[in-house]
């Protein structure tokens, strides 16, 4: 696959994580769990997230072992309220500045 190819995949899922932010920074558990639309949201861009992830071919995600990959791509079948907590408040913010630094290297690539 071409390098521009599985480029806007990776934006793509960084499109994903900054919205799941936006969404629910600042809030707590109880008010995006009583929120069902908020929840519904967040539940789309992870499935985008995951969706894109598993676009980018083996061997880029090869290059890049510290990102978890097979974490990543299971979010498109994740609709547990805990699991989605513990991936917004946890996962997300320890991953995203790996996606930062794997698109700065794609671009760099050029």
């Amino acid at each position: 696959m071409e390098t521009k190819n599985y480029r806007l995949f990776v934006e793509d899922m960084l499109e994903a994580m900054d919205k799941v932010e936006r969404y629910v920074g600042g809030l707590s558990y109880e008010t995006v769990a009583k929120n069902r639309v908020l929840v519904d949201e967040v539940i789309g861009n992870l499935e985008t997230l995951g969706e894109a992830s598993e676009n980018i071919p083996e061997e880029v995600r090869e290059k890049y072992p510290d990102i978890p990959w097979k974490r990543m791509i299971e979010l498109k079948d994740t609709d547990d309220l805990g699991m989605i907590w513990e991936i917004i408040t946890k996962s997300l913010p320890e991953t995203k500045p790996k996606i930062i630094a794997m698109l700065k290297s794609i671009i760099a690539e050029k």
